[in-house]
């Protein structure tokens, strides 16, 4: 996902509005719709303290690791990040127990990259290619990975 970041939110606006300019105006106008300057890395530690005692629970070990080059702030539309990143943190805690999660916040050349790293059981390579389908769900999980 392309980032503008800065050091304070108003450096992140900034930023964006360059690329707003740069990019010719109508195009990238609906990029900047739901999004406002967010603290990244803050984000990314709130998330590990609202799912750490959920994965505690599972015995599972939940880490966090933001890195050094992540901007301070980022404009993006952090509703929609901590939908998409709590759902693959739900799925790694509902499906690892007694392993690891790492979460991983990077960003190199305006690219976020959020990683959401687990040991749990995995996906059966025949299912792989039906994960993006609404509402599927693989079929025959034992259902103590459910609990």
């Amino acid at each position: 996902m392309p980032i503008r970041g800065g050091s304070t939110p108003a450096a992140a606006l900034a930023k964006w509005r360059a690329y707003i300019f740069d990019d010719g105006g109508e195009a990238a106008v609906g990029h900047l719709n739901g999004s406002k300057a967010t603290p990244l890395a803050e984000l990314g530690r709130e998330l590990h303290r609202l799912w750490q005692p959920r994965a505690s629970e599972r015995g599972t070990l939940l880490r966090l690791t933001v890195d050094e080059e992540l901007p301070e702030w980022v404009l993006l539309d952090d509703h929609r990040l901590r939908q998409v990143v709590g759902n693959l943190l739900s799925n790694a805690v509902k499906f690892t127990s007694g392993g690891t999660i790492d979460l991983e916040l990077s960003a190199r050349a305006e690219t976020l990259r959020v990683v959401v790293d687990d040991s749990g059981i995995g996906i059966a390579p025949d299912h792989l290619d039906r994960i993006f389908d609404v509402m599927y769900e693989q079929l025959g999980i034992d259902r103590q990975w459910a609990a």
